[in-house]
Parts: C-alpha cells; structure tokens; sequence
C-alpha cells in the first residue's frame, strides 16, 4: 500500500516488529491467537486505524451506541468486537468488524502495522473475554461512516493524545458498590478508559517518536 511509505508509519511498524506481543490465550499464531484454542475465554479482536495527515497522525476512535445489557454502552471505543464462527483468525475478525461498523474495508485499503498486546477486562462482572487488538494504517483523508452500532467516529490526532494535559482518571462503579479510579484520557470531551485505554497506550508508546511530520 502506499502510505505505508510515509516514514511516520515505517518507524511504527518498525517499533512494533521489534517487540514481543504478550498474549493471554493459551496459543498464538501469525500474531494472534488460533480460534478454537480459547482456554474457556470468549475472543474479540480490534482495530487501531491510524491515517497520516500532512501534520500529525491521527487515530480512529469511536463512541458506541447505548445498548441494553452491553457493558461498554455508550463508551469510547475502537472498531472491533467478538469473533464470527466464519472468521479463520483474530486479525480477520478485526477487519469484519472494521467495515461492519464504520465502513473501512482494511482488506483493500489498509496496511498491517502489527499485533499489540491482548488485553482482558479486569471487572469480574463481565464475560471472561479476551480482545487481541492489530495496527493498520489507511491512506490519507480516508472517512469513517459509523453503522447503527456507533453513535459517532472521531480521527484525533496523536499530539492531542499524548499532550499531558489529556490525562485524566475515570471512577468506576462495580456492582458490589464499590469503585475504583482508573487511568484515563480526555479528548474533545469525551473520556476514554479501560480496555481502550489500555490499548491504545500501548500504541502510543511505540508511535509517539513517529507521530509528527519531518521537517
């Protein structure tokens, strides 16, 4: 593809090839783990979709939709969610959900930039589900146009990400009435936590060196 050519994307690629993605499930192959080999967990994966823009990098997020006996109702998000008995890997499994939600057909026009971490909610009130998340980069000026799953999608660019001013924390209720704080960023009025959180601070490690425009 050619904005894999843009040197911003080739040091993340770069950045990512050079680790060791930790899994949780019990196997992995090409990155993620092998479907059907699940150890009892329940597999979803995501994608994180970066586009270059002539100044900065920016970053697909999206705000779900409310949905009634969904835990991540009307959170910040990225595209993705849980396997299709059809799909033969978790980076397939990214790429359905990606054009399902948000119409981004990542098979044509997306560029792998790697397999980050699995990640794994840590509320024992959720389903014992494990989500392994893959980079891709997509052309320039690329849109988003969510489906009836997501209320809206938002590029935002890494320097607003990473800016220290974007820390913030979010206090969770659990069903047992306790709560907790946990790390967070704000950005354009939005909070994102948790599992997207996580994920996404793994990738801003590794891109953040790359993030801006030469020159």
């Amino acid at each position: 593809m050619d904005n894999i050519l843009d040197h911003r994307l080739r040091g993340i690629a770069r950045a990512i090839a050079a680790r060791k993605v930790r899994g949780i499930l019990p196997s992995r192959s090409g990155g993620g783990a092998r479907w059907g080999d699940a150890g009892g967990y329940v597999q979803a994966s995501v994608a994180l979709v970066v586009r270059p823009e002539p100044r900065n990098l920016e970053v697909l997020l999206i705000k779900r939709a409310p949905r009634a006996g969904d835990p991540w109702s009307g959170h910040m998000a990225l595209p993705g969610g849980r396997r299709d008995v059809q799909d033969p890997d978790p980076l397939s499994t990214a790429m359905r959900e990606t054009l399902e939600e948000v119409g981004i057909d990542l098979r044509t026009t997306g560029t792998p930039l790697g397999a980050l971490d699995e990640v794994q909610p840590l509320d024992a009130g959720v389903p014992p589900l494990v989500i392994s998340p893959f980079a891709f980069s997509v052309p320039t000026g690329t849109a988003a146009t969510p489906n009836v799953e997501v209320d809206a999608a938002l590029w935002i660019p890494l320097r607003e990400l990473t800016d220290p001013a974007a820390r913030a924390e979010h206090l969770h209720p659990f069903a047992d009435g306790t709560s907790l704080r946990f790390p967070a960023l704000s950005c354009r009025g939005h909070t994102v936590w948790g599992l997207t959180y996580r994920v996404l601070s793994q990738f801003l490690q590794l891109a953040a060196p790359n993030a801006e425009a030469r020159g």
